[in-house]
């Protein structure tokens, strides 16, 4: 891993929730064990808002679940489902290095019990995207 802890911040384009950023990091000499690693990501994060976790948490998982949501609610709507309106909070156990890790897990937090059917939408995605997982690495 090579990381640089001067980042270059650039703005992208304006959204409905502030202005995007794109980080370039520049190459240098990398970590020698997590615990120094996490030291930096946690940092990075911090000032960016999110969780030090591996790029490929954000680059498959993160982008896949924003699509499923964005492709479905529509459906989801007409069935009066609640897979999406009733879930408060989506987190992710991480097995291993949060860095490398050798297992995520989603844990869906919601406000009242789920349908069968509804439970069934949310482990075809795990599916689909342990899937995407397997083939990432």
């Amino acid at each position: 891993m090579t990381s640089d802890p001067r980042l270059h911040l650039q703005p992208r384009r304006r959204g409905a929730y502030g202005t995007h950023v794109a980080m370039r990091a520049g190459t240098g000499r990398g970590f020698d064990d997590e615990a120094s690693r996490l030291t930096f990501s946690e940092r990075v994060a911090s000032r960016c808002r999110r969780p030090a976790f591996a790029d490929i948490v954000h680059e498959v998982i993160i982008h896949d679940l924003n699509n499923w949501i964005r492709q479905d609610k529509p459906t989801a709507r007409k069935e009066s489902s609640g897979r999406f309106t009733d879930v408060e909070e989506v987190r992710f156990e991480v097995e291993g290095d949060r860095l490398k890790p050798d297992g995520i897990k989603p844990v869906v937090f919601m406000e009242s019990g789920l349908s069968a059917a509804d439970r069934q939408a949310w482990r075809n995605w795990r599916k689909r995207v342990a899937g995407q997982l397997d083939k990432a690495e």
